[in-house]
This record gives C-alpha cells, sequence and structure tokens, in this order.
C-alpha cells in the first residue's frame, strides 16, 4: 500500500479535561473525582495526572524516541499537552493542573476553548 507523497507524520499530545463537577480526564478516561482547590502547599500537585504524563512520556520515548528531535515544540508530546476546562471550574484548581503539567515537564499548555452548545441547540440529524 502506498503513502502519501508529502505527508507529515501526525503527533497528537494528550488531551486534560476539567469537568464542572471538578472530575479529571487524561484522554477521555475520568483519573480523579472532585478534584478540589489546594489547601496546603504539599496539595498542589495531583499525582494521579502526574502519573499518567510520566507513563505517557516513557511510551512515546520507547515507541518513537528517534521522532522526537523532528517534532515541532509545539506538537511535542512529550512536553506539551491540550487542557479542555469548563468555564464553571475554579481557577484554584485549574491552577493546580497547571503546576501538575509543568512540574514534570509537560510546560506547553494548550487551552481548547469553543462555543459549548446546549442540548437543545444542537441540531437533530436524521439519516
Amino acid at each position: 500500500m502506498a503513502g502519501a507523497e508529502h505527508a507529515l507524520d501526525v503527533t497528537r499530545v494528550p488531551i486534560i479535561s476539567l469537568s464542572r463537577t471538578g472530575d479529571l480526564y487524561f484522554e477521555g478516561s475520568i483519573i480523579s473525582n472532585e478534584v478540589a482547590a489546594p489547601v496546603s502547599p504539599e496539595e498542589w500537585k495531583i499525582e494521579e495526572l502526574a502519573e499518567k504524563l510520566l507513563d505517557n512520556r516513557r511510551r512515546f520515548e520507547a515507541l518513537g524516541a528517534e521522532r522526537s528531535g523532528e517534532v515541532p515544540p509545539a506538537e511535542d508530546p512529550i512536553s506539551t499537552v491540550n487542557l479542555q476546562v469548563d468555564e464553571q471550574v475554579d481557577y484554584a484548581v485549574v491552577k493546580r493542573v497547571l503546576y501538575t503539567c509543568e512540574s514534570v515537564g509537560y510546560g506547553r499548555i494548550r487551552f481548547a476553548v469553543g462555543d459549548e452548545k446546549k442540548p437543545e441547540q444542537i441540531p437533530e440529524v436524521r439519516l
């Protein structure tokens, strides 16, 4: 099977999501319920998220380390994440996620924003 002549390898960065109830998702799977604002300095890091990010780095390096120098910095899956946050999430909780990402070397954080539609605004599609 032939490939595209001028194709580039697609690199996908991890997606982290915070719901309005404070549930924390990594790649679509819930990893922590009701993440709260930190009360003390020891509570800033979210261990479950840190472990997922470190595991992501280990996996990429094991499978694609030879490509890591060729990946543009903004697409580097071992230092970049996409963060989706519901607008009702307390900013202190967002700061915990940012801190956790930075603490394990994911300093390039891209916020995914959009115009979320309410269910009644989504058109029905019939096939």
